[in-house]
């Protein structure tokens, strides 16, 4: 038999401010990403709340999203502006222990909703000339934290010693994620109608560099002792 315990936490950044699900710890300096003493990136001061089953993660994340929802109504703020900007992080920890030798396994799991991937209008290219490029590296993001990613991405690929992970809040947050012992699926969200072709183009273009940086090999995490 084995004894299975839980966490999630959840993560806002927002034109590289971040909230928790309280905003206003940001604002008095109680959040801070750090390094803890296995290396990992976390951040410091933020709330990890227990869950049990799937259905606690679930009922968080409705909570949580409320919670923002109201915030907004509050400050009278547009839902759709608001979410094409901001970039929501929730990470579940899970452990695993067998109660007869002790011994265990961790993990983590993460959720990324990432901001819109819109592209800044360049005047000094047409549309055609945009759409002709190969790379599309003329062009650049509007959200600056999707811009910041894209730079860490380009690094990657071309194998650079020095990554700008800690150029966006985003990026420094997602750096477990983005190397080695770690699995990554990226899902690109794409429309079809004409009038979004260059921002169709330029998120495709990211997923095609995306698919070519080499993440490395997930292992397992073994826990405690058989004694």
């Amino acid at each position: 038999a084995a004894q299975t315990d839980g966490e999630v936490v959840i993560c806002e950044t927002r034109r590289d401010k971040r909230k928790g699900i309280d905003e206003s710890d940001w604002r008095r300096g109680k959040l801070e990403i750090r390094t803890n003493i296995d290396g990992n990136t976390v951040v410091q001061g933020l709330v990890s709340i227990r869950i049990n089953s799937f259905e606690d993660v679930c009922q968080i994340w409705q909570e949580a999203n409320a919670n923002r929802l109201d915030r907004l109504q509050m400050q009278g703020s547009d839902l759709g502006s608001y979410e094409r900007n901001s970039n929501v992080i929730t990470t579940i920890h899970i452990q695993s222990t067998n109660i007869a030798t002790g011994v265990g396994t961790e993990g983590r799991l993460q959720f990324v909703d990432m901001a819109s991937s819109d592209i800044m209008p360049n005047p000094l290219m047409k549309s055609s000339e945009y759409r002709g490029c190969v790379d599309g590296d003329l062009a650049k993001f509007s959200n600056k934290s999707i811009d910041a990613f894209n730079d860490v991405v380009d690094a990657r690929c071309q194998f650079d010693r020095s990554v700008p992970y800690r150029n966006s809040t985003l990026t420094h947050l997602l750096r477990d994620s983005l190397e080695a012992d770690a699995k990554v699926l990226l899902l690109c969200c794409v429309s079809s109608d004409e009038a979004d072709m260059d921002n169709t183009l330029s998120a495709l273009r990211f997923a095609s560099r995306m698919q070519s940086v080499s993440i490395g090999k997930a292992t397992k995490h073994i826990i405690g002792s058989k004694e």
